[in-house]
């Protein structure tokens, strides 16, 4: 850590976790490391508005805030998380609770929450706690001067043909601009990235993060697979209870760290606003959100972009890709831009004997360039990226589209 203290604030209506709050405070190990500026007695709805002004006067680092046993102290206790993420230098706001409820988590996660402490407070926890706000303030400043960019894809449901589409586009991404590539597995319960690139994982994300105090670029380049393509893979775990132990800001941090080394990271999410897609997003310049042509699809990227909304991305950051396309059917283009209020940035074409073949010999439709699928995602990372085709006897390749053109 620097040698700057962290401040912080203590918002809490418990007069019993404020003392013993304070009483930790005074511990040895963490006099050097933190400084108590101030503490609230009353959540956000009891307040006026010079009481909130003087606390965003305070300009605070850390804002600890207790959510109590009764059950409307969650919703005070939310309402007041997301009016402190309106100040105009937020602090971290951590989160001290009893509760495991998966609901109440997720909305305070999605109003702006990364950290959450158990009570009773204690010294470990609250100085860990305080080394790891340290650090991801160092690693986002240096993130702020990289040049690479981080995508994520996410499906609208299971199925959607997400991990075939992040796969190529990395692929595409490695070839064509022969920069530093990197693909993520998030998927931390049933990813298949590996299995689809035909690959055999020895290390994974879940190994990173159980050494995340020697995270660096070394160790990194140590556990990632490596395609002839120049990508390289940190594969999903293959034990899906060990995740349960993973912490979303130990994701952030791996993410962060290696959109620090890498020009281009690419993000196979889960198909669900769970903690760990929720802080790909967060970590993303772009958010590609796969749909199908059929009704259920449908509805369901409308929650997406609804939900997304709610949490405060930009539309310039989402962008959605309708798969396995078909002009035959029902449900055109202008039927889904309509339905969804929101653009189609890009359509893939349906070939499944392709994909499937691809599948399940564990080579990527990248290596058959003849596949109208193929062919549409070499153009899409041409488009997203800026890159420019592949060269073969010094000439550029129609496009799959082209060709059917100027039949």
């Amino acid at each position: 850590m620097s040698g700057k203290k962290s401040s912080l604030l203590i918002i809490s209506p418990d007069e019993r976790f404020r003392e013993h709050t304070k009483e930790v405070l005074l511990r040895p190990e963490l006099t050097d490391v933190l400084d108590l500026r101030g503490e609230c007695t009353v959540y956000y709805s009891a307040m006026d508005r010079q009481l909130f002004a003087q606390i965003e006067g305070l300009k605070v680092d850390i804002a600890l805030v207790d959510v109590g046993t009764r059950p409307e102290d969650a919703e005070h206790a939310l309402v007041t998380v997301q009016k402190l993420a309106e100040f105009e230098t937020p602090p971290t706001v951590v989160v001290a609770s009893e509760t495991t409820d998966t609901g109440t988590v997720m909305r305070l996660m999605q109003a702006g929450v990364l950290e959450f402490l158990p009570k009773p407070v204690r010294v470990e926890n609250l100085l860990a706690l305080t080394i790891r706000i340290s650090k991801r303030h160092e690693v986002a400043q240096s993130a702020a001067r990289r040049t690479g960019r981080t995508y994520a894809v996410f499906g609208s449901k299971g199925g959607c043909g997400t991990t075939t589409i992040a796969i190529n586009f990395a692929l595409n991404l490695a070839s064509l601009s022969k920069k530093s590539t990197a693909l993520v597995d998030l998927d931390m319960y049933l990813g298949e990235v590996a299995i689809f690139l035909g690959l055999n994982a020895r290390y994974n994300i879940v190994n990173a993060i159980e050494n995340i105090h020697r995270l660096d670029a070394t160790f990194i380049k140590s556990l990632v697979l490596r395609h002839a393509t120049g990508l390289e893979v940190l594969p999903s775990t293959e034990q899906p209870e060990k995740a349960r132990a993973v912490r979303p800001e130990q994701v952030r941090e791996v993410l962060t760290m290696m959109a620090d080394h890498y020009d281009h990271v690419v993000i196979d999410t889960s198909n669900a606003f769970d903690p760990f897609t929720v802080t790909a997003f967060d970590c993303c310049d772009q958010i590609f959100i796969v749909s199908l042509g059929d009704l259920p699809s449908l509805r369901n990227t409308l929650r997406c972009l609804q939900t997304l909304e709610r949490m405060g991305y930009t539309p310039d950051r989402i962008k959605i890709v309708a798969n396995r396309f078909d002009k035959r059917q029902d449900i055109s283009v202008k039927d889904m831009e309509s339905a969804l209020g929101y653009p189609v940035f890009w359509v893939f074409p349906n070939d499944y004997p392709a994909v499937i073949t691809a599948i399940n010999t564990g080579k990527p439709l990248f290596e058959s360039p003849a596949s109208p699928v193929a062919r549409a995602i070499a153009e899409f990372t041409q488009k997203v990226a800026g890159v420019q085709p592949d060269s073969r006897n010094g000439h550029r390749e129609k496009s799959w589209l082209s060709s059917l053109l100027r039949r």
